[in-house]
């Protein structure tokens, strides 16, 4: 994953070499006022809360489809009468002409057939919609006369007719029923479409879904059965750590809650809080699907507060910080091997810094993100993630200071 690590690394690494050139070259017996170090300044101190925060790598995705209008393809083709085929003619075809889908089948200037024969050649074109991404789609041979050697052969494409969900409990019918409104605008459905939205809801806390796709009661149509099953909609956790500044106390222990569906389905609310023996530090967020088409919004909040220790202690000093931030996300892409997403965001922070009773440092700032972010698979069985994130400020308050 990639952040901003080296950034702040630099920046640390400057200010280490500014404040070590002053210090040389000062006179020995000089007496000043200490300043206090950039990592036991509360502003950054915030942002180092933000590592702390235990990893949790997205879930391998699975397969949740099953299709029970599939079929397997015929391979006995010699049993039956002999019909002569001199041209095969494809109704009901819109997403492949009939230029791509007749050289599937060679007749030639004209071939003797069976009808098993003429089946095989309608499975190999379901079959060829099928690796298309079209797994709805179905072409047959109905019953005809066949004149002049033409065989017509009809293709159902395939779409949504109704949506079933069953096995929940708690959470209403329509809520995921919403959640499936891509998939029932489609007019012809691609596995694509169905295998992102149902990534996207096993992707959700509280909920695991199983679709099912049944033939519907209108021709060239399938039902989705939605087969939910209801977990538990929240999570606590506890974490210890010894990457702390040696001035606000090393050993860090945090809590963590999370709380999913409350007001609707895959909405979460969260809370951190981080504390050692000088700082505390409170972080609750609350996160929620603006849409069916993958965009979410975040509203989070943080405050922190601190003392500083160690060889800073006779300073009196310390610190306190408050953030609140907005963000918009939505996701372009996700299939069972890649996922791509961007976001967009805004926060507020006021940060204040004190010495021996007085104020020595107060800021106000507001800056806007932009973010890329995602994961893929590769050949080798591995999973990358990268995140990209670009921050700009916007303005910097108290002039006089």
């Amino acid at each position: 994953m990639i952040r901003h690590n080296i950034h702040k690394q630099c920046v640390f690494l400057a200010y280490c070499s500014l404040f070590a050139l002053i210090f040389a070259s000062a006179p020995r017996v000089a007496l000043g006022q200490t300043k206090v170090p950039l990592e036991g300044q509360s502003g950054v101190i915030e942002k180092s809360l933000e590592q702390s925060r235990p990893f949790k790598p997205v879930p391998e995705p699975k397969r949740s489809i099953e299709n029970r209008k599939a079929r397997k393809i015929e391979k006995d083709s010699k049993s039956g009468p002999l019909i002569f085929v001199k041209k095969i003619k494809l109704t009901g075809n819109t997403v492949f002409s009939d230029e791509i889908l007749l050289p599937i089948f060679d007749l030639g200037e004209g071939k003797d057939v069976t009808l098993s024969t003429l089946t095989i050649f309608a499975d190999k074109v379901s079959a060829f919609y099928a690796n298309q991404g079209y797994l709805l789609a179905t072409a047959f041979i109905p019953k005809q006369e066949v004149k002049d050697g033409i065989v017509e052969m009809v293709i159902t494409e395939g779409r949504i007719n109704k949506v079933i969900v069953q096995g929940n409990k708690k959470l209403s019918e329509e809520k995921f029923k919403k959640r499936m409104k891509m998939v029932q605008e489609e007019s012809i459905l691609r596995e694509q479409t169905l295998e992102r939205v149902l990534l996207e809801l096993n992707e959700l806390m509280g909920v695991k879904v199983k679709a099912v796709l049944k033939p519907g009661e209108l021709p060239g149509t399938s039902d989705l059965v939605m087969d939910v099953t209801e977990l538990r909609p929240y999570n606590v956790s506890f974490d210890f750590d010894n990457f702390g500044s040696r001035f606000t106390g090393a050993f860090r222990s945090g809590f963590n809650m999370t709380y999913a569906n409350i007001f609707t389905l895959g909405d979460q609310f969260s809370a951190r809080w981080t504390r050692t023996s000088l700082q505390d530090a409170y972080s609750p967020f609350y996160t929620f699907p603006v849409n069916s088409y993958g965009t979410r919004m975040k509203v989070a909040y943080t405050f922190t507060e601190n003392e500083l220790g160690d060889s800073l202690k006779n300073l009196a000093a310390g610190g306190s910080s408050t953030t609140v931030g907005l963000e918009v996300s939505h996701l372009f892409y996700k299939s069972l091997t890649a996922s791509f997403s961007a976001r967009t965001g805004i926060d507020f922070k006021s940060a204040e810094n004190e010495s021996q009773g007085s104020n020595t440092s107060k800021d106000n700032l507001t800056n806007v993100s932009l973010g890329l972010g995602g994961n893929f698979s590769d050949s080798y069985l591995g999973r990358t993630f990268y995140d990209l994130k670009f921050q700009m400020g916007l303005r910097e308050g108290d002039p006089n200071r």
